[in-house]
């Protein structure tokens, strides 16, 4: 398997030198241009260190005489400098905070708020702008004359000649600018972001405060900056309204350094240089912030003709809302549930997330890492409980990198348009998913909100496994290191039979389309290295994460799904995963879906080795991808949630939080229907809440069982291969048939694979365990030796790891192999039914 390519991309020499050619003249105009702007500043620097005697004596424009701070020390005692920057910081603070409260107030009701006369409203804000102060100044002159206050706050009785009269003109001047620029940006976030705080209860001033406001804070920084350095530098209002002079700002002390009919030149550019320090303090410290500000623009992400991605600053990229209760179990439904030793959670502590309109609580942000863009991630949704939207690399992606498309079984290489269009194995698709993850994890890892990392979606759903190039020299690279030599592999794989035979190593392909069957074992290493090949990608990400946070990281598993065609070994994934997550839907024409709902519950407990495990995602109602999406009756999702949380479960997940509008989903339900708050699955989701509350201090205990069933993902997959004795010989059937012998009984079963200990176990059943290594049938067999009762089916023990025949120890011949001296019987052939049975 390869390595994991560098997740920034070298650039070859020649690249290099063409890039430079390419920026030689921008860099010589920008370093021409910072000088010209530079040289004023520091010739009035230059000025203003040289005494006014130097300056007569060698001319302004020269280089002699001494340099000292005198003229700054003079021009601050007699200038009056400190009292005048008082002033200055009077009339700017209180300025600046109600530009930018009113103004973000403003932008909020005009952009997130949908009403008649909000762009009418906006227009007028704007159009104040237009006009100069000049024409305004005569009227606000009169208006504030006669505009009357108590002496305790005036001199003069009115608004004139006080600090009021200026920090409200620049608040009413400065509204306008710093609403229209707000509105813009406002109206770029996401609708969902109040649309769900709205579903969850919370008020317009909650969306407000609580919402758009921090999201907007890289704009408030830029504006905060600009309104600064205006307000503060503005000398025509304070002249105007301000006739005291110890009142006047700071702009206005220059004038006390100006002699009757001379001028020191060098002590002005002393207090010019005074005046100026604040404003680049100012600007210093908020420099990140201002950039940040001026350069993000929370648009919507677009592809442009060049084929350059335009990318977002500040915003976690496609985020899908999820709705998580929290921590939850319940005891005495179904099963038993003992406390758990690693859990914190005390009798009587409720750790659910109310729902409905009222009391809403904040819930953590679950970032899921989304691998299409190697670069910052885009908000899109709430932040107070999300999840990102369906992994699909984006088309921009595709058409630059087409190497990172996976490849069928024909060779026909895939297109894009629908979800998980990657190879796992292309080095340019893993370049990217690291630098993503670097960006998404360096930006959340300190969030308060951030209490579990969520790494992809549904590995190997819908691009497994991938034929192509890199997955065939990666297929060779995992041969190579599992059985160290071609001898060895020949040997394995049985080549002697059909003249199969390697002698090299770039011989040997991905089990395409052939005349007809594929070698078996080949197709079972193939399996196991496609998951591999996955896990390499999670595990890539997962270990980003864990050297920049030490919260949990998880990835959800889709249960029984993932058989040969669709390879992923789920129990060799559980011990890379911190909290073992899982999807379940039901199936609409199964009749016994609930039984498969308990079945997929064991063995996700069984994954998590009996520990407390995340239900990551199921169904509110109707699915969208079964042939006929029947809607849930009323009560039904709620007994499958606690079917779940009975079965193991720590927490009940959904997807998705608000049904879509467009897309090939849009059909699926959600915890928000299509119909709205008022509606039998919103009422149902609330009465979901209420429920887990009340069963809230069982959460952490774990399900005990004295009854066992065995699922080796090789078994199954081995079973799953083609030219056996009947094609009704299936792992998965068999073994769910038992599941439910054991559910009709009321009997807690647990699901291990055959190399777990089993000696807690009263019963183990082991369904056609057709592939059994040598160390699993040791186990079974030290298992019946200690008392344990174990029962075995028919085409168990047939084959080993490498679906060679096992040969009857005893006889020398016939089946099952492995355990015919265990169980005393020896079969000659297999006599399968011409038909299929019922239960088949």
């Amino acid at each position: 398997m390869s390595t994991l390519a560098n997740p920034i991309p070298r650039t070859t020499a020649t690249g290099a030198r063409n890039s430079g050619k390419r920026h030689y003249g921008t860099h010589i105009f920008l370093t021409v241009m910072a000088i010209m702007w530079l040289i004023p500043l520091g010739w009035s620097l230059f000025t203003a260190l040289r005494p006014k005697a130097d300056t007569d004596k060698y001319g302004y424009f020269s280089l002699g005489g001494t340099f000292n701070f005198d003229n700054f020390i003079t021009a601050w005692t007699q200038g009056g400098f400190s009292k005048y920057l008082l002033n200055s910081v009077i009339i700017t603070v209180p300025s600046v905070l109600l530009t930018l409260f009113f103004a973000s107030m403003m932008a909020f009701a005009v952009s997130r708020v949908s009403w008649k006369f909000n762009v009418t409203l906006l227009i007028m804000f704007t159009a104040g702008n237009l006009l100069p102060p000049q024409v305004l100044a005569a009227p606000l002159f009169e208006m504030f004359k006669h505009v009357t206050l108590p002496y305790s706050f005036s001199d003069s009785g009115n608004l004139l000649n006080t600090y009021i009269s200026v920090i409200a003109v620049d608040t009413a001047f400065q509204i306008g600018f710093c609403t229209f620029v707000l509105s813009n940006y406002m109206k770029a976030l996401s609708s969902d972001l109040t649309e769900a705080a709205l579903v969850d209860g919370a008020g317009i001033w909650r969306q407000y405060w609580n919402i758009i406001l921090p999201l907007c804070r890289p704009a408030l920084a830029a504006l905060g900056t600009l309104e600064v350095i205006f307000i503060y530098n503005d000398f025509f209002w304070p002249l105007l309204f301000i006739q005291s002079g110890n009142r006047l700002p700071i702009t206005t002390a220059i004038n006390n350094l100006q002699g009757e009919f001379l001028s020191n030149y060098n002590l002005l550019a002393a207090g010019a240089t005074i005046t100026v320090i604040p404003t680049l303090i100012i600007y210093l410290v908020l420099q990140r912030q201002f950039v940040a500000g001026s350069r993000s623009v929370p648009a919507k992400d677009k592809t442009h003709g060049n084929g350059l991605h335009r990318r977002q600053v500040g915003r976690p990229d496609r985020v899908r809302r999820r709705l998580q209760p929290g921590t939850m179990a319940r005891r005495g439904l179904e099963t038993r549930r003992r406390p758990h030793e690693g859990s914190r959670s005390e009798p009587g502590q409720c750790r659910h997330l109310q729902l409905g309109p009222s009391g809403a609580r904040r819930r953590p942000l679950r970032v899921r890492l989304a691998r299409q863009d190697p670069g910052p991630a885009p908000h899109q949704r709430d932040q107070r409980g999300s999840r990102e939207r369906e992994r699909f690399s984006p088309p921009w992606f595709s058409r630059k990198y087409p190497d990172s498309l996976p490849v069928d079984a024909d060779g026909v290489r895939q297109s894009y348009g629908s979800r998980q269009a990657f190879a796992a194995c292309s080095p340019d698709y893993r370049r990217a998913a690291a630098a993503l993850t670097t960006a998404i994890v360096q930006r959340y890892a300190g969030h308060p909100a951030v209490v579990m990392w969520h790494v992809h979606n549904e590995y190997g759903c819908h691009n497994q496994p991938d034929f192509g190039p890199h997955a065939e020299r990666g297929f060779q690279e995992w041969l190579q290191a599992r059985y160290g030599s071609l001898d060895a592999l020949n040997e394995a794989w049985g080549t002697a039979f059909w003249s199969q035979h390697y002698y090299d190593w770039a011989e040997i392909l991905p089990p395409r389309r052939s005349g007809t069957w594929v070698n078996p074992t080949q197709q079972l290493d193939f399996a196991r290295f496609s998951s591999d090949a996955l896990l390499e990608c999670f595990n890539a990400e997962a270990d980003i994460i864990k050297a920049h946070s030490k919260h949990p990281v998880t990835t959800n598993f889709m249960g029984f799904n993932m058989g040969l065609n669709a390879p992923v070994d789920y129990w060799r994934w559980s011990g890379h995963i911190d909290v073992v997550s899982n999807d379940h839907y039901l199936i609409a024409a199964d009749e016994r879906n609930f039984q498969d709902l308990a079945m997929t519950a064991d063995l996700t407990r069984g994954w998590a080795q009996g520990k407390p495990w995340l239900l990551m995602e199921h169904s509110t109602s109707a699915v969208n991808w079964q042939p006929r999406n029947v809607a849930k009756v009323p009560g039904e999702m709620l007994r499958n949630s606690l079917q779940h949380v009975a079965r193991g479960t720590d927490g009940v997940l959904f997807f998705q939080w608000r049904a879509s509008r467009a897309g090939a989903e849009k059909y699926h339900s959600g915890l928000v229907p299509h119909a709205g708050r008022d509606s039998k699955v919103w009422r149902e989701v609330v009465e979901l809440g209420r429920a887990l509350e009340c069963i809230s201090e069982v959460a952490g205990s774990t399900v005990q069982a004295e009854a066992c069933i065995i699922h080796d993902t090789d078994a199954r997959w081995g079973t799953e291969l083609d030219s056996h004795p009947s094609e009704d010989a299936r792992n998965l059937p068999e073994t769910r048939r038992w599941h439910d012998a054991l559910y009709r009984a009321g009997i807690t079963t647990d699901i291990r694979q055959s190399t777990d200990d089993l000696s807690g176990y009263k019963l183990v059943i082991a369904p056609m365990l057709y592939l059994v290594t040598d160390e699993a049938a040791a186990k079974l067999h030290e298992y019946v030796q200690a008392g344990g009762t174990l029962v075995i089916t028919y085409f168990s023990g047939i084959v080993d790891e490498n679906d060679h025949i096992r040969m009857d120890p005893v006889n020398g011949g016939g089946y099952p192999g492995a355990f015919s001296e265990l169980l005393g019987v020896s079969m000659e052939e297999f006599f399968p039914c011409a038909q299929a049975m019922p239960w088949a």
